[in-house]
């Protein structure tokens, strides 16, 4: 005989649907909640006996009605199997969550419904359902539309009254949004992992009483290298480093301390090791949530490469300046102290020429006395002029005008120009520049004459100069029709000091060098392109900055 009533203690309030569900299916027509008892025990106790005749006995029926509405709007879905495992009941939030009927539910196994096909979990929880024991899981489900559905299942046994195992109730409680923030969350993990574990960097993090929280392996390794102890999640830095170093656990005691008051704190340390040293860049930053540091990220890098390099650097331009200087101060007393005794022989030289000699080899010997002294006191005064460069280069810049300049120059070389018909031509994008302007006038100048000298026999000597913007920097295009040179031979002397590749034409082989060694004082590169007997090209680069008044 069915069991007519059942008597329910504490029915949650948030929660009803399982208590009351377990009641209706254990066999009972109807149930009473404590807090009612006294009301309706009597009415429950004649419904079970006969028929309801009444005022309470309607009372009672409404009463199963309400609860049963309950199991039907409750937000858990709510479903019921048999002992063999065959569907008998399905709440409406069952049918939502997988968007099935009912109808097409009940009468088949749950597990034609979850992802994994196999009943060996279902056979096994049964089993411990049998025992009384209830049990909590997670199971994949497949909806009607083919979309996975992620459930929280809790599940209890059913009993008939003589305690004999009939089914299984089971609450479920979708956590598909859960957890594919739970995935995207491992997955994320994953990746930030995988880069900690593969970059270069040695990578840690700390709480607020600078105990170990995270660190990658090539932390571990390198502290068990450089201090000799393991790293271990939990152990506090400063009492390792204390341990090794006093001094030292105290200097990165100030340095976590300022960067938990949250000032982040970037330096580098320098370590000795035998014969070596090696440095490490830090980077200690406070982890900052709700407005309160909560404990440090820090990162630490080998540059002791880099750092070498740049010591070595630092060591060969301090070379480099120092040679420099000696180089400036021999050329100086060559050009200047060496320029009185010359300027003595020349005149000593001219006086003998003068006075005149009847002995053959007295005159031959003072001529060549004359010409070698002349000869050096054109050598001293080239490198005045190249220590006049170096000079000027420290002069501030100034703007001027390209086609001024080509002007100023064509205007001076006037007599010259028409002479030998030259026809200069002129393309300037950018007319206007910020530039050392003797310099320009210089550079300028000494091509376009040169252009005149070695020019083409029979053809009218033509200049063409041009700028542009290139790649951020200003580019001077000039080009001629002259004899051209055979770059395959001399290029790698066009612009050295006395290189002379014609001389059919009077020269010193200064006016080429002169350009580069002004080029370059500006920051700038220059290139040249020549085929004999047609003509050469000169491409030169000036930084984007001499665009810009500064």
């Amino acid at each position: 005989m069915p069991l007519p009533l059942i008597v329910l203690g504490d029915i949650p309030a948030i929660n009803p649907a399982p208590a009351i569900v377990a009641a209706i299916k254990q066999g009972a027509y109807d149930f009473i909640p404590m807090a009612h008892i006294a009301e309706s025990l009597p009415a429950a106790v004649r419904a079970a006996i006969g028929p309801q005749k009444q005022t309470g006995d309607k009372h009672f029926a409404l009463s199963g009605q309400n609860y049963r509405q309950i199991v039907e709007t409750a937000q858990e879905g709510i479903w019921i199997i048999d002992e063999n495992f065959v569907t008998t009941f399905v709440n409406r939030k069952t049918c939502e969550l997988l968007g099935y009927p009912a109808e097409e539910i009940i009468g088949r196994r749950n597990v034609d419904f979850r992802e994994d096909k196999n009943p060996f979990y279902t056979i096994a929880r049964a089993e411990e359902r049998k025992t009384g024991i209830t049990e909590t899981h997670e199971s994949t489900f497949v909806k009607k539309n083919g979309d996975l559905i992620h459930l929280i299942v809790a599940t209890n046994g059913l009993f008939d009254t003589d305690g004999k195992y009939i089914g299984t109730l089971a609450m479920l409680t979708d956590i598909t949004e859960r957890k594919a923030h739970e995935n995207a969350l491992k997955h994320s993990e994953a990746n930030l992992s995988a880069i900690i574990e593969n970059t270069t960097d040695l990578v840690y993090s700390l709480d607020r009483d600078l105990k170990v929280i995270t660190y990658n392996q090539l932390f571990k390794n390198t502290i068990k290298h450089v201090y000799g102890f393991d790293v271990e999640t939990g152990v506090s830095t400063l009492d390792l480093i204390t341990g090794f170093d006093a001094e030292m656990g105290n200097k990165w005691k100030n340095i976590y301390r300022r960067a938990l008051d949250g000032e982040a704190q970037q330096f580098i340390n320098e370590y000795t090791f035998g014969p070596g040293r090696v440095f490490l860049s830090y980077s200690i930053n406070p982890i900052i949530e709700a407005g309160r540091v909560i404990g440090l990220s820090c990162f630490s890098r080998d540059i002791t490469k880099q750092k070498l390099d740049e010591l070595e650097r630092e060591r060969i331009t301090a070379d480099l300046l120092q040679r420099n200087k000696a180089l400036e101060q021999f050329t100086y007393i060559i050009s200047h102290n060496l320029r009185a005794p010359v300027a003595n022989i020349i005149g000593l030289s001219s006086l003998l020429s003068v006075m005149g000699s009847e002995d053959e080899d007295t005159l031959q010997i003072t001529n060549s006395i004359s010409h070698s002294a002349g000869k050096l006191d054109e050598i001293i005064s080239d490198l005045n002029q190249v220590l006049q460069i170096t000079q000027t280069a420290n002069e501030n810049i100034e703007a001027i005008s390209l086609s001024q300049i080509v002007k100023d120059i064509t205007f001076s070389i006037g007599h010259l120009m028409e002479k030998e018909q030259v026809n200069v031509t002129t393309f300037f994008e950018t007319d206007e520049i910020f530039s050392l302007k003797s310099f320009i006038h210089s550079i300028l100048y000494n091509l376009i004459v040169n252009s005149i000298k070695y020019r083409n026999p029979g053809a009218t000597p033509a200049v063409i100069i041009s700028t542009e913007i290139t790649d951020g920097k200003l580019a001077i295009t000039y080009r001629d029709n002259g004899r051209g040179i055979d770059t395959s031979k001399y290029g790698e002397e066009i612009f050295g000091l006395y290189k002379r590749f014609d001389t059919s034409v009077e020269g010193k082989g200064m006016g080429l060098f002169m350009i580069k060694t002004q080029v370059e004082s500006l920051g700038g590169t220059i290139a040249v392109n020549s085929i004999l007997g047609e003509g050469t090209e000169f491409l030169i680069l000036l930084p984007q900055m001499l665009l810009t008044k500064q």
